[in-house]
């Protein structure tokens, strides 16, 4: 499994599966692990990490959103508190969740050493700008509705750290399951927020490369917001042009072929959704 660590309070383990990203915020006296995700022997080496660092403090765990591939560690940390979105302790499709991530083991063989369960959240986020202070850190949570209806972000200024969940990522373009103008009101306010916290220069996304420096973390929000007018001409303007600059736009991401799958995706999303 491949681990990086841009910062030393900082340990991010990607894994093989659609180099999804979980990580390891060491506050000092306390340790948040964030979306600890998929393989039964990737999570076990997050969790040992943990275990090596912990010296007897406080474990949270925090998920950006509920997404399965998101939430299917958090049977391996049972002693952690959760922190997450209002909506994420509310959503009405927990059942329905647990359930995709038996139907992902069973299709795969695979045998989860703990028991499936959705997240109880101890700590909700309900309002955006909500500031924490745990092991001694300040830390901020913004709401980041969009990609799904529940969708959180993390925030330490002292340590320069952004963690964005399905987000900002290098390899993917703005993937909306949930609203094309809440995904975009979520990116402009993250640009006003990151212009106005200067520390900020590390962006942990969801998935794909680590992004370094505040030019890099500011290039990738203007790039999700050019895909998102892209996305909206080509629905507002069906025609063989706007299909074709949105389509050489997507290889800037990833001329992966299961992108074009997506996006048509975002596309029946936005014709769905969308209210001038």
């Amino acid at each position: 499994m491949k681990t990086q660590s841009p910062s030393p309070v900082i340990k991010v383990f990607e894994s093989s599966l659609y180099r999804t990203n979980s990580c390891v915020l060491n506050l000092g006296d306390a340790v948040i692990v964030v979306d600890p995700t998929w393989l039964p022997e990737e999570i076990k080496a997050i969790r040992s990490y943990v275990d090596g660092i912990l010296d007897g403090n406080a474990l949270y765990l925090f998920f950006t959103h509920s997404d399965f591939d998101h939430i299917l560690g958090y049977g391996a940390f049972p002693e952690a508190r959760v922190i997450a979105s209002d909506r994420f302790a509310k959503n009405n499709r927990k059942g329905e969740i647990i359930k995709e991530i038996q139907e992902f083991d069973d299709r795969y063989y695979i045998v989860r050493p703990y028991g499936l369960d959705y997240p109880f959240t101890d700590f909700a986020i309900n309002t955006d700008g909500q500031n924490m202070n745990i092991g001694g850190s300040e830390l901020l949570f913004t709401l980041a509705p969009g990609h799904t209806y529940d969708g959180a972000m993390l925030i330490w200024p002292e340590a320069g750290i952004i963690v964005a969940g399905d987000y900002l990522s290098n390899i993917e373009f703005p993937f909306i399951y949930h609203s094309y103008k809440d995904y975009k009101h979520t990116l402009e306010s993250l640009l006003k927020t990151i212009s106005a916290i200067e520390s900020i220069n590390i962006l942990i996304p969801g998935h794909g490369d680590i992004g370094a420096g505040r030019p890099e973390i500011m290039a990738r929000i203007h790039k999700d917001l050019m895909y998102l007018d892209l996305l909206k001409q080509e629905c507002q303007n069906p025609d063989l042009a706007a299909a074709n600059v949105c389509r050489e736009f997507i290889k800037s991401y990833s001329t992966n072929p299961f992108l074009i799958q997506e996006h048509e995706r975002n596309m029946e999303t936005f014709l769905k959704t969308f209210r001038p």
